[in-house]
């Protein structure tokens, strides 16, 4: 019987496991359900596996459970769950061809699927990836075009490439410490829904012509220009809470479209820096400053006026008391915060014509 999982010495390979658990429908630990291998260690204290997926079997899935540690060795080409995983490493290199028959390759990646685990970072190659209550150290920079991450925390996000075919990725109810980067294609969707970001780096987030949806999804802090937008491309707040840097690659006939029950906002979105961090306190200061203004303009009128009485009642000629006022030039800056009762969409038009959108 072809062993699946188990021990791997090869000539070329740079190491070696010593302790692996062998996986295969004989060993002890191992059952086979007609096409899935379920595979349990809870009853063999600290057990390592280290995984290599053979191109020749007619097993389609392979579950390990219970395991403190799988080696992955990409690629995936059998769907694969780890549950109740203390730790996942993946060999982030090309695979070395041990099997006969094997090269190495396989023309369709797998699934992989973690539940209750903690994964360093995901194998290349794979056709779809499943992360539920599970912690992920880094998550990039491929993956697998249909993605979903339930109830989870990616420490570092970094997703400059996609593998595979699929529409859209999912993130539900999960923490993402620091997005580095998440490039978003054409016709493809990334939707955020009762997620919570810490920071968002500067041009992190780049949609090409794709969309992003935030449903009740929080940003602790971004930096400026933390999203860019170019042509076809759309962005989404649903109950949104706090930070976006928003920027356009586009031309200037963008519009930041904000809806209400009573009203509809249209405000002009143009190649200059739109940020809402600590939009407040920059308000507070503009107010400070004109108030300051205002009161030495004040002050020096008074004692201008008090001079020039004084030097009437003296010389008695008429000196007129009141100076030109100066004026303050203040340039609009237009800024984009969102709350939680607000529903936001940002769009940005393939062409060059100015449009808009009114929803009731």
């Amino acid at each position: 019987m072809e062993t699946l999982v188990g021990l791997v010495l090869c000539a070329a390979s740079s190491s070696v496991l010593i302790s692996a658990y062998p996986i295969s429908p004989d060993a002890a630990e191992c059952e086979l359900r007609e096409d899935i291998l379920v595979c349990d260690y809870k009853n063999n204290g600290e057990s390592y596996v280290h995984y290599e997926d053979p191109a020749n079997s007619t097993i389609t899935l392979i579950a390990i459970l219970n395991a403190q540690e799988v080696l992955l060795r990409p690629p995936l080409c059998k769907n694969l769950e780890l549950h109740n995983i203390t730790k996942i490493e993946v060999i982030q290199e090309e695979p070395i061809p041990c099997h006969s028959g094997y090269d190495g390759q396989c023309e369709k990646g797998g699934k992989l699927s973690t539940y209750n685990s903690g994964l360093s970072t995901i194998p290349f190659g794979l056709r779809e990836l499943y992360i539920k209550d599970s912690t992920v150290d880094f998550l990039g920079p491929n993956v697998p075009r249909e993605y979903s991450i339930h109830h989870s925390r990616v420490k570092t996000l970094n997703i400059t490439g996609y593998t595979g075919s699929g529409q859209s990725g999912f993130i539900y109810n999960s923490t993402i410490d620091d997005l580095l980067s998440m490039k978003i294609e054409p016709n493809y969707t990334v939707f955020l829904q009762n997620s919570e970001i810490d920071h968002i780096h500067q041009r992190a987030i780049l949609v090409q012509g794709g969309n992003v949806i935030l449903d009740n999804t929080s940003v602790m802090s971004a930096y400026n220009n933390s999203v860019l937008l170019t042509a076809s491309s759309s962005m989404e707040l649903n109950g949104f809470e706090g930070n976006l840097g928003l920027k356009t690659l586009a031309p200037k006939d963008a519009f930041v479209e904000t809806f209400n029950e009573s009203n509809t906002l249209h405000t002009p979105f143009t190649d200059d820096e739109h940020s809402t961090e600590n939009v407040y306190y920059k308000a507070f200061l503009s107010f400070l400053v004109l108030f300051v203004i205002m009161t030495l303009l004040f002050l020096i009128q008074a004692l201008v006026i008090k001079r020039r009485m004084t030097i009437h009642t003296n010389s008695s000629t008429f000196v007129d008391p009141i100076p030109k006022l100066l004026l303050v030039d203040r340039t609009s800056i237009t800024q984009f915060r969102c709350c939680q009762t607000t529903s936001t969409k940002v769009t940005v038009p393939q062409m060059g014509l100015m449009t808009s959108k009114t929803s009731f």
